[in-house]
């Protein structure tokens, strides 16, 4: 356990976890235990893995590709676990790693997916001592990936060789997946379960073992752990950012002439507004206020109260998060004024809210005329860390206050600040 908290604090906190992981123990009831020697788990198992891949080497990649990434891993061994609770241990390193992915934190994302990975039957690279190979290939086209970024599980091709063919397998072919049948051989996955959790502003790291094998407990105790840990929100900090930005796109089209003039288009603007103030809601609790404010639009609009539609609609962007890039003037009316730059930055440093986000907008012109709709899945929040802003930390290896305002006025950006 690694934490700031002093002792009286870190054992309360113990003990919120303890105690309903006891609970469920005491009152486990031994049931089957399952195997996933299925056709659909391998193919799952190759998807999760290309996942897994793409997560661990998105150096350069948006925030919400690689949570995407990590979601769809998620997914995959939320399946597997039901299927057989041996991929316990490795959904629950999954959850935690989308979690701080989903909070900004990439750090080690590479040696997390490998730790992941380390509970997965094994992907070989030469024949071992099994009866049977699964071997899986991928048949997505490269310009399919292009256009969807994600490994499409049905796009495979699925062959099972016996041992005695096993020489004729290219194991190590680019697209090819080979997995061992049983998935596990000769049961060689320990009698043990881990969870890591964040939790209080503490690392909690948690491991069961078995006098047996019980994968089924060991489930369960894991299970207990993620229900007494799991965040409030079932959405991310990076969600959020993306559900805000894309509000406030969506909020000051309301003062467009098409949006004033054509009420088939205000109505796909309000319902797309609404599913973004949906999202702020879930993430937060707050931002109620404008939620009804939208949906209230969208009944005047409908009953052709045009002019009071418009009105309420106009009103919806003073409720949303403060896109700061309103305060900024852009870097041609500026020049070199080192010190007025120097000063408006760290004014924007001393605003409310611990985490500066700022969301770009990768939507051209020509997509955004076709619909008149911003592309929700166009947005990509970036951390902002302090000393890429703060003039105090200004050095040699860092940028000048005039370089911060162009990062700052960058076309298609916005910037929050919150605390979430």
């Amino acid at each position: 356990m690694s934490t700031s908290l002093t002792e009286e604090e870190a054992s309360a906190v113990l003990a919120s976890v303890a105690e309903p992981v006891a609970q469920a123990v005491v009152e486990y009831e031994p049931v089957a235990d399952t195997r996933a020697e299925t056709l659909d788990a391998y193919v799952v198992l190759a998807n999760t893995l290309q996942s897994l891949d793409l997560a661990a080497n998105s150096e350069g990649t948006s925030a919400t590709q690689v949570l995407s990434y990590m979601e769809t891993v998620v997914a995959n061994l939320d399946i597997l676990e039901q299927w057989d609770p041996r991929f316990s241990t490795a959904n629950a390193l999954a959850h935690w790693g989308t979690e701080r992915v989903g909070n900004f934190n990439f750090e080690n994302i590479s040696q997390l997916c490998e730790g992941i990975e380390t509970w997965l039957p094994p992907r070989l690279v030469e024949p071992i001592d099994v009866p049977r190979y699964m071997v899986v290939d991928d048949t997505q086209s490269a310009e399919d990936f292009q256009a969807t970024r994600q490994p499409d599980h049905e796009a495979v091709r699925v062959t099972m060789v016996s041992a005695e063919d096993a020489k004729d397998i290219e194991f190590q072919a680019i697209g090819r997946a080979v997995f061992p049948v049983p998935m596990y051989p000769d049961d060689a996955l320990p009698n043990r379960a881990i969870s890591h959790r964040d939790i209080a502003g503490m690392l909690l790291e948690v491991e069961f073992t078995t006098d047996r094998r019980d994968f089924p407990l060991l489930k369960v105790a894991n299970d207990a752990v993620y229900k007494a840990t799991a965040p409030e929100s079932p959405y991310s900090s990076v969600e959020f950012y993306v559900a805000a930005a894309y509000a406030y796109q969506l909020a000051r089209i309301a003062y467009s002439v098409r949006f004033t003039e054509d009420a088939v288009y205000r109505r796909k603007v309000l319902d797309e507004l609404e599913s973004a103030l949906v999202s702020l809601v879930l993430c937060t609790g707050s931002y109620k206020a404008p939620r009804e404010l939208v949906r209230h639009a969208i009944e005047l609009n409908e009953n052709l109260r045009i002019a009071d539609s418009i009105q309420v609609s106009r009103c919806i962007v003073n409720w949303l998060p403060e896109d700061l890039t309103e305060r900024i003037p852009g870097p041609s009316t500026m020049g070199n004024v080192d010190e007025l730059c120097a000063t408006v930055v760290a004014e924007l440093n001393a605003l409310p809210g611990d985490r500066l986000v700022a969301v770009y907008d990768s939507q051209d012109g020509m997509e955004f005329a076709a619909t008149g709709l911003p592309d929700r899945d166009k947005l990509s929040p970036v951390l902002v860390h302090p000393e890429q802003f703060d003039p105090k930390l200004i050095s040699p290896n860092l940028v000048s206050p005039a370089e911060m305002w162009e990062r700052l006025t960058v076309r298609g950006m916005s910037l929050f600040k919150t605390d979430f």
